[in-house]
């Protein structure tokens, strides 16, 4: 195995679908997007289950979901936000 310069640890591949990574954005995507991040949170929870149990199949397709739904809800309450911002800005103010 190879090390990293500067590094007495053997460099890991990076897993970028562990269900604990997923779990993390789908309750901020929750906050953001209620439907999408509840979805991402129960797949993210099937995944670590699957996980648990050793089903690398199961596992791999429920990270997959819950990453789809995830960023989706992410990308939704990121879009809902900034019209919001826009319309307030756009709102013509109350001077007499």
């Amino acid at each position: 195995m190879t090390t990293p310069a500067g590094s007495s640890s053997p460099a890991r591949p990076y897993d970028p679908g562990t269900p604990t990574r997923w779990l993390s954005l789908a309750i901020l995507a929750a906050l953001a997007c209620a439907p999408f991040g509840i979805a991402g949170v129960v797949f993210a929870l099937l995944a670590q289950s699957a996980q648990k149990r050793g089903d690398r199949a199961a596992e791999q397709r429920h990270v997959r979901t819950a990453k789809i739904i995830t960023l989706i809800g992410l990308g939704l309450g990121a879009a809902l936000l900034a019209l919001g911002f826009l319309l307030t800005a756009m709102e013509p103010s109350a001077e007499a």
